[in-house]
């Protein structure tokens, strides 16, 4: 057998599905039986031989041996078609058990001869899986330790071979070969083989010849075509290379939401409230993305209002990874790689932890946001370090050079209207590497941008907030406003460029990778701002200078020529053509507003910002200057919360190992930055949980422990941005000592999805269950070590599995010490007290007699069988000598040369010189007599043969005798045949069974030999499901059903029912009997007929008419014995109160159908009685009530017609008192009465009934 689930070896075979300690175990079983696995194997004689053959074998004979394998499972599935085909085998088990000797080989040298040879074949592609059982002619010599002639006395024997499958599914799917479980399975090579399939959606199992002698064939799975997701999984793990290089360069996560919705380098790609998952813009050179997602959740405040606060979410089902092919730039590998594996290890079945692994989530740690500067008004500018400055150049300048070229943005200034002091921005181009140039321009004559994307005009109106994607993707542009622009590039670089009141603003985001690179107007990115003005040939100047040094000593320096310009102009237009080097602005420090009013109106609403009153004095527009101070306003907020990273709560907290019935004491530690205020709230905890913040950085958690199932959620927030945490906790609930391991990641138990882990118990001896809370039950552990029907008996703790339990007595006829129980060869010892011949039998023995002998009915003494009185075939006469007889013949007559049983004239007279028509002989006075052949006998005119009917005499036939013209010859019942070892007369019955005849209704039925027929039976321990129409076995601490109703009794005919007698009973509820109490009484009464009518003088075969005297003993059997039909029933007898539940069963029995001269042939009813009379102590025990009388069975005395009869006088009397009746009338009635009541008679109440039909 081959197990999947447990290396164990059960020596006792079962039939699958049949016991409950099979429910969980996978098995396949070419062959299961009682080997021997020590002798035979040390001897070298015994062998199994396995090998393992996968696509991934170059070598050629592996090569043939999966090429066969495919050929094989298409010619057995082409009448059971595949949802697919099967074209390729992945891997092939072949296991080949050679010379298999049975278990008693050991010390019985007569087995040792007897092998077994067989092969399973274990076929898959990683959807479809088969198995093949091979049996080589002659490779299966044994099935029961007896030579095959014996095979019959082992039909009922325990751990017979098994063949089929289990699947391990709680008995629901499982296949037994018809012949498993049975002796005949001996001859599984020499039958026709089965292909064996599982229908689609149910749990039947259809089989069909596949015209291969000695080869099953079954499918194993009932796939629809598609590989298992858990294998899928698997595949695709082990696949995977080292990932560490290639996520350490995706852009990590933002940390929270809000930074994510604000960072150019991600876009929005899921909504699914409450989860939002942002997407990598670009992929990385490795062509990897990164996903994104934030939960939200709701929080509570202390008044019973509440707010929304989302994390970054990681981990299965909510967090984002990283996929090994950018989702947007390859969408196709996406789907077959990073979104199948996910849907294959996450979604469709419990090995995340594998995804997790090889795509893991981003937690943000390395998370840096992007450096925002920023450029509006009259030119105002923030530098990348954050140093403000104005600048009100008029013409293009360099804003942000990064990496010498590798980007540049460029913007382009202009008047503003008021004074003519004044500049704005009204142009901006963007450029990366080798990308095409994104350009946006103010047209005077309109506030609506122009947009120009390689010199092109791009359709910005119809432009949306979703990301659109320029130049093969090396550029997306979008639309956050209606009345902005914003481009990002691989880089990581956004620009975002907004206009209000003919303005435009500009905001650039820079990744870190462009720190220490930078240079031009935003100044030199390297933390320090009092180097931002630096020149383009390197030189710094200082970083206090006024608004004019500002302008002529370091702005101009910026300025764009026609050579590095990237603006597209107009025909006619250059880079000059917006250049004014003569034009002088008003510079800050000379702030002046050129009327009162305008002054006290800007002063009173920009509040003293410098920005704003410098925009409202140079164009004499008070909104302008707010716009000003209100933009800034926004980036400056924008900006820092931007930048400040969310508290951090330490990992140290990240896995809480509990105990159960303890005080949980939890330290979580939350560090911040940016130094804020920290808040700690914790969700989940029970009711008696507590949160105590015991410093600035930690915070303490206290509940009691119980085994009830925790979601605590750490979420740590500093006003600004949140964390979050959901920690997995392992809960150590083991009882009785018992030691808590962790679960394995392969089982799904530790999966990472799931956070509240239950660890597994590695229990102490003598304890099991999933916290050790039940004591072993050893038994059940060994799936039923003891010898079938041998009580197992657990043992307590300390005692552990391979000790912990006690199996009772081997059964009478066995010996061993009830674990491993073998059969007693009584006929080993003393001959079995058998006078002649001894026959060994599992369990038991009996004796038999040599030919020419009877058993007597003590069942061990023979005596010579009178086979003269019987009917020989002597043509003369016949002389019995002791196992045999011998012939001689009348006077002048010898035995024939040749033929000993006939005889031939010693003086035959010549031939045409008598009248004999058929012998002629001589008297020793020369006298011619006449005589006939055998067969035949001398008319009247003593000349003339005529045939003698010998089926009217003495013809030694056993059941049927057949007259023929000269002779006759001996014919059987059906069910019986001649047996071929007699001289043609005896009877004998065929046996279905061991024939394979049959026919039971369902497999789980077994066959059990009657005389002349068969029947169907559960076998023992098994019981019949009315519902399902089969034979189930109890579930663990099932209670068994209740006795099935005993079966309804055949038709009687007339001898039968004249045979038929009664048995009055008491203390016997009728409407309890039931199919077992039946088979009781008739086993009970098959025994004491049998008894009665083998003993010495009672000769009941003398009661069958036309019957010879039998050869041997007749045994009855509970079949013989048949009830009348609406019997039991329960009766009123007057002198017996209702309480006594009087009783009464009418029943006949047959001869068995082996010694029955015809069908129906009765035993007499006088002699029944005799046999109830000499047997009714035993009867009673079997019955268990108190026998009253045994009668005759007459057809009319039916239920309550004693209680009617006894109304009916009652009534009678009253009658005839009343009306006077002749008194004479009235003595007679009171005579019958007395008749029945007083008079004591052996048949009291049948006598009555006889009277009274007369």
């Amino acid at each position: 057998m081959i197990s999947f689930i447990h290396p164990w070896y059960r020596r006792w075979p079962s039939n699958f599905a049949h016991r409950f300690w099979f429910e969980e175990e996978a098995i396949l079983a070419p062959y299961w039986a009682l080997i021997d696995r020590v002798y035979s194997f040390r001897s070298g004689v015994s062998k199994v031989f396995y090998h393992l053959y996968k696509d991934s074998d170059k070598d050629p004979a592996a090569q043939n041996i999966l090429r066969r394998a495919v050929e094989d499972v298409n010619k057995h599935t082409q009448n059971n078609m595949l949802p697919k085909e099967f074209t390729n085998a992945t891997l092939v088990l072949v296991v080949t058990w050679v010379n298999i000797r049975h278990w008693y080989s050991g010390w019985r040298s007569e087995l040792r001869d007897k092998y077994n040879t067989f092969q399973a074949v274990l076929i898959t592609d990683n959807v479809f899986s088969f198995v093949m059982y091979n049996y080589p002619k002659n490779g299966i010599q044994w099935s029961v330790p007896a030579e095959r002639e014996d095979y019959n006395r082992y039909w009922k024997s325990k751990g017979l071979p098994v063949v089929g499958f289990n699947a391990g599914h709680g008995n629901d799917i499982y296949y037994n070969h018809p012949r498993s479980g049975c002796v005949m399975a001996v001859d599984i090579d020499q039958i026709e083989g089965l292909n064996i399939f599982k229908s689609p959606d149910s749990h039947t199992i259809k089989s069909t010849r596949n015209g291969i002698r000695g080869r099953v064939f079954i499918r194993l799975e009932d796939s629809r075509g598609e590989e298992d997701h858990r294998l899928r999984c698997v595949k695709w793990y082990y696949q995977q290379g080292d990932h560490r290089a290639f996520t350490q360069s995706l852009q990590p996560c933002p940390c929270s939401e809000w930074q994510a919705r604000r960072d150019r380098r991600f876009r929005l790609t899921t909504w699914s409230w409450p989860r939002i998952c942002y997407y990598s813009r670009f992929p990385t050179s490795w062509g990897w993305g990164q996903e994104c997602c934030y939960k939200f959740e709701r929080a509570q405040g202390r008044w019973g209002w509440w707010w929304w606060i989302s994390f970054l979410a990681y981990g299965f089902p909510d967090g984002g990874n990283a996929h090994r092919f950018h989702k947007y730039r390859y969408p196709t590998e996406y789907q077959n790689d990073d979104k199948q594996a996910y849907q294959d290890c996450c979604i469709k079945s419990s090995m995340c932890w594998m995804y997790q692994e090889v795509r893991p989530s981003d937690t943000c740690s390395r998370y840096v946001p992007p450096r925002w500067s920023w450029f509006w008004g009259d030119p105002h500018f923030v530098t990348m370090d954050r140093k403000n400055y104005t600048f009100n150049g008029l013409g293009e300048y360099v804003m942000l050079d990064a990496k010498d070229g590798y980007f540049q943005l460029q913007a382009r200034t202009s008047l503003a209207k008021g004074n003519g002091t004044a500049t704005v921005f009204t142009g901006a181009v963007a450029q990366e590497n080798n990308s095409v140039p994104v350009q946006v321009t103010l047209p005077y004559e309109n506030e609506t941008m122009e947009v120009l994307v390689d010199g092109k005009p791009f359709d910005f109106k119809s432009l949306t907030s979703d990301s659109y994607d320029l130049n093969n993707g090396s550029i997306t542009v979008s639309k956050p406003q209606k009345q902005c622009l914003e481009m990002t590039f691989p880089s990581g670089m956004s620009v975002t460029i907004c206009e209000k009141q003919n303005i435009l603003s500009i905001v650039t985001a820079a990744p870190e990778s462009f720190k220490n690179k930078t240079k031009g107007l935003l100044g030199t990115w390297n933390g320090n701002p009092e180097d931002d003005f630096t020149l383009p040939n390197g030189t710094v100047l200082p970083h206090d200078m006024n608004g004019t040094d500002i302008h002529y000593k370091y702005g101009m320096a910026w300025q764009v020529t026609n050579e590095t310009s990237l603006f597209t102009y107009k025909e006619g237009e250059s880079s000059d053509t917006f250049l004014n080097k003569t034009f002088r602005p008003m510079f800050i420090e000379e702030l002046k507003f050129y009327n009162d009013s305008l002054k006290v109106e800007a002063e009173a609403k920009c509040q003293g910002d410098v920005n704003c009153l410098f925009d409202a004095a140079s164009t004499e527009d008070v909104e302008i200057g707010l716009n000003t101070k209100q933009l800034r306003s926004q980036l400056v907020y924008d900006s820092k919360k931007m930048s400040n990273e969310p508290p951090k709560i330490s990992k140290n907290s990240s896995v809480i190992e509990l105990t159960v019935n303890t005080t949980a004491n939890v330290t979580v530690e939350v560090t911040d930055a940016n130094n804020d205020s920290i808040t700690l709230n914790v969700t989940g905890l029970p009711a008696d949980g507590r949160v105590r913040h015991s410093n600035s950085s930690y915070w303490t958690i206290t509940w009691h422990v119980t085994t009830k199932k925790l979601d605590l959620q750490f979420i740590a927030s500093d006003g600004e941005s949140v964390s979050a945490l959901i920690p997995k906790i392992y809960l150590c609930a083991c009882h009785h000592g018992g030691h808590c391991e962790k679960p394995s990641k392969i089982t799904g138990a530790d999966s990472g999805e799931e956070k509240f882990i239950e660890n597994a118990c590695n229990c102490v001896d003598g304890y099991t269950g999933k916290y050790c809370e039940t004591d072993i039950d050893a038994c059940e552990a060994n799936l039923n070590p003891c010898y079938p029907g041998v009580d197992c008996i657990d043992l307590p703790p300390p005692a552990n599995v391979t000790d912990g339990y006690k199996c009772a007595s081997c059964p009478a006829g066995y010996s061993g010490h009830g674990a491993s129980c073998t059969d007693i060869d009584e006929c080993d010892h003393n001959n079995g007290d058998c006078e002649q011949l001894c026959l060994n039998k599992p369990g038991s023995y009996e004796c038999s007699c040599k030919i020419g002998y009877q058993l007597n009915a003590d069942k061990k003494t023979c005596q010579d069988i009178d086979e003269c009185v019987l009917a020989s075939d002597c043509m003369h006469k016949c002389t019995n000598i002791p196992g045999s007889y011998n012939c001689s013949c009348y006077d002048n007559f010898k035995v024939k040369p040749g033929d000993s049983k006939l005889c031939v004239p010693e003086n035959p007279c010549n031939e045409g010189e008598h009248e004999c028509k058929q012998v002629c002989y001589k008297l020793s006075d020369s006298q011619q007599k006449c005589s006939c052949y055998k067969g035949y006998e001398l008319k009247d005119d003593q000349k003339t043969c005529q045939d003698v009917n010998e089926c009217a005499t003495k013809n030694g036939c056993n059941q049927r005798c057949n007259n023929t013209i000269g002779g006759y010859y001996c014919s059987c019942l059906q069910g019986f045949e001649l047996s071929s070892s007699s001289d043609n007369k005896t009877c004998v019955d065929i046996n279905e069974c061991m024939e394979w005849t049959f026919n039971c209704s369902d497999p789980s039925l077994k066959c059990m030999n009657t005389d002349g027929s068969y029947k169907c039976e559960c076998e023992e321990g098994l019981y019949w499901n009315v519902t399902l129409k089969k034979c189930i076995g109890l579930k663990k601490g099932q209670d068994p059903p209740p006795p099935p109703p005993a079966p309804k009794p055949k038709k009687p005919n007339q001898n039968e029912t004249m045979n038929a007698v009664n048995i009055t009973i008491k203390n016997f509820n009728a409407s309890k009997w039931n199919k077992p109490k039946e088979e009781k009484f008739k086993k009970t009464m098959a025994k004491a007929i049998t008894s009665y009518c083998n003993e010495k003088g009672n000769d009941c075969s003398s009661e069958v008419k036309g019957a010879r005297r039998f050869t041997r003993l007749i045994t009855w059997t509970q079949d013989d014995i048949h009830l009348m039909p609406g019997f039991p029933i329960q009766i009123n007898l007057k002198k017996y109160l209702a309480s006594s539940l009087v009783a009464r069963i009418a029943f006949y029995i047959n001869f068995p159908r082996a010694v029955m001269l015809q069908t129906g042939s009765t035993v007499n009813s006088e002699l029944v009685l005799n046999i109830l009379n000499a047997f009714e102590e035993d009867i009673e025990r079997a019955l268990n009530a108190s026998i009253i009388d045994f009668s005759i069975y007459k057809e009319k005395s039916r239920e309550g017609e004693n209680l009617n009869r006894d109304k009916d006088m009652l009534h009678f009397i009253v009658g005839a008192a009343v009306g006077g009746t002749v008194f004479i009338l009235l003595i007679i009635v009171l005579a019958v009465i007395c008749n029945k009541r007083c008079k004591r008679k052996l048949f009291p109440a049948e006598d009555y009934q006889m009277k009274e039909a007369s």
